[in-house]
């Protein structure tokens, strides 16, 4: 089995640790502190020969990277995280269920509520739409 101290193609660690753009959509909305770049999950998978038929377990998940990862690439994984904002950013980026058409009409359902908060009595308008309340 090769090595896989060296940082990604021999690039400083901070320049390998940065997000790619396809990247950015899934991995970029919370950031975790302690958290790895999903490219280097992508290489160790590559570097261990994982494929169909094979189940990752990661017992710190932090915030899915790992399972994300694994899941796209149509492995099995399992994750465990204590850390319980940790483990609601990993259920989220793992949870691909979501309706498009629900996730739509609660976003109307918000913004029909901030506007009527926006019209309200005691609330006025600022530029670029912003509310505030009269003082």
């Amino acid at each position: 089995m090769p090595e896989i101290t060296e940082t990604a193609h021999g690039r400083a660690n901070s320049v390998a640790n940065r997000l790619g753009e396809d990247d950015r959509s899934i991995h970029d909305w919370y950031r975790f502190v302690l958290s790895f770049p999903p490219h280097l999950v992508r290489e160790y998978f590559q570097r261990f020969g994982l494929g169909a038929g094979q189940t990752i377990l990661d017992p710190f998940c932090g915030t899915g990277t790992t399972v994300v990862e694994a899941k796209r690439r149509g492995l099995t994984a399992i994750g465990v995280e204590a850390n319980a904002l940790a483990h609601f950013a990993s259920s989220v980026k793992t949870d691909w269920s979501i309706d498009p058409d629900e996730l739509l009409a609660s976003a109307r359902g918000i913004a029909a509520a901030t506007l009527s908060i926006c019209f309200a009595p005691g609330w006025r308008r600022r530029p670029g739409n912003r509310c505030a309340k009269k003082s």
